[in-house]
């Protein structure tokens, strides 16, 4: 058997050889090693969203998405919304041509628009959630009134005192108010993205407080400065999930959007009736009654609109509709004969109308 033998000084000089050619080709085509990459970069990820490369920075090319979108984002949000509800009657008007109640009227107080807050402080994690806090705070009051003298040949009901006392009068006066501010803990992700289009979910937790107050006046009559203060309060808290899509219109930055949430939660309701008169030498108590309960609190909201946005900024116009369900508790007696024999009148309040939003991103 034959053995092979390697010259040391020959292998030596043919390695030489190799590296002095392959030195000079890179001499003379240009070449340039690649540069050292940072440990701190991460790289590219291909399980999401292709990013448009040829507009970022050379520094910018091997990072993440998430790493180079900015992180914080501050929405400020004006509401001019109305409100919607039909628990809000203060009197009844009838001309007298039936027995009881003839050809009559039940007068409500109406609200008009409003102008309210919401905002939102959210920051953006390298995982592409974001986690946000919401604030909304929005009131509306408004007052309605009848007199006798104003009504040819009319005849003036309360619809809000206990019947065993007082019926009629001459004059009614309602004062309504509404009163509502929540606080959202909500995380939100997105899961479409495209050049036409983006979806995103989001979800969390929700506390709500709100105050409802009816006044009434009657005067006249069978009153003597009667007055009725009626007083709902409401503490909820629950959980609530929804969606939020936007089209682009075209390259100009201008898109239509919607958004939509539902929330269950549980509330702790006190309901308050306070009537009063006018006695002899002092304040006659007429009903002092209050009741608490625990409910449920269903709500849910709904818009559509249209914005613009850059990288940082985004203003965007929408409409919006919320219902609270069950919000609305009224107690009904039922009887003058046995005087303490009521009944709960429940019903749901809508707000509704424009809201204008300045985002932005930092």
């Amino acid at each position: 058997m034959s053995t092979i033998k390697i010259q040391p000084k020959r292998v030596l000089g043919s390695l030489s050889l190799l590296l002095l050619f392959v030195s000079s080709s890179m001499e003379l085509t240009g070449f340039e090693p690649p540069p050292e990459l940072s440990t701190d970069v991460s790289y590219v990820r291909f399980d999401t969203t292709p990013v448009n490369y040829e507009a970022l920075k050379s520094s910018e090319r091997f990072l993440l998405p998430s790493d180079t979108a900015n992180k914080w984002r501050l929405d400020v949000e004006l509401l001019n919304w109305n409100i919607k509800r039909s628990d809000l009657d203060f009197a009844g008007s009838s001309d007298q041509t039936a027995f009881a109640i003839g050809r009559g009227t039940i007068h409500q107080i109406q609200f008009d628009e409003n102008q309210g807050f919401r905002g939102l402080l959210a920051f953006k994690t390298k995982s592409d959630w974001e986690l946000g806090v919401r604030y909304t705070s929005y009131g509306n009051d408004s007052f309605s009134s009848l007199d006798v003298n104003d009504l040819d040949g009319t005849t003036i009901f309360s619809t809000r005192s206990h019947s065993k006392v007082n019926e009629e009068a001459e004059t009614a006066v309602g004062y309504a108010s509404f009163y509502m501010n929540s606080f959202d803990f909500e995380t939100r992700k997105q899961i479409v993205h495209s050049d036409n289009s983006t979806f995103e979910v989001f979800g969390g937790l929700r506390w709500g407080e709100f105050d409802q107050v009816l006044q009434v006046e009657y005067d006249g009559h069978d009153f003597n400065q009667g007055e009725i203060d009626n007083k709902v309060n409401s503490n909820a808290f629950g959980l609530f999930l929804g969606g939020a899509g936007s089209w682009n219109l075209g390259q100009s930055g201008y898109y239509a959007s919607f958004e939509g949430n539902a929330a269950l939660l549980t509330a702790d309701k006190t309901v308050s009736i306070l009537e009063t008169e006018l006695g002899a030498s002092d304040v006659d108590v007429i009903v002092d009654v209050k009741n608490e309960y625990d409910h449920l609190l269903p709500t849910a909201a709904f818009r559509l609109g249209a914005g613009y946005r850059t990288d940082k900024l985004d203003i965007c116009l929408s409409y919006e509709i919320t219902g609270i369900f069950n919000l609305a508790d009224r107690l009904v007696y039922q009887d003058d004969i046995h005087e303490s024999i009521f009944s709960h009148s429940i019903s749901d309040v809508t707000l509704e109308g424009l809201t204008f939003r300045l985002q932005y991103r930092f």
